[in-house]
């Protein structure tokens, strides 16, 4: 009996883990994701010597878009 709780307590803190590495790993995507795109935004702003970062505003966007649409679609998920 006492193995079989034992188990189950193993069993249980590696849910736990499983837990938070799904959701730190979805931190650190939007993270990432959000990042690249404001910087090639800021880049193309940049080249094309545009006087507002309208580049940047539409590239994070999109990247929040993106974010978002993937957040959803990995919560669906069991």
């Amino acid at each position: 009996m006492a193995k079989q709780s034992r188990e189950d307590r193993r069993r249980r803190q590696m849910d736990r883990i499983r837990f938070f590495a799904r959701y730190a790993g979805i931190g650190m995507e939007m993270f990432v994701t959000l990042m690249v795109m404001a910087y090639l935004g800021h880049y193309l702003d940049g080249r094309f010597h545009l006087e507002k970062p309208y580049l940047t505003v539409l590239f994070a966007l999109i990247g929040l878009g993106a974010v978002l649409f993937r957040i959803v679609k990995l919560l669906g998920k069991p």
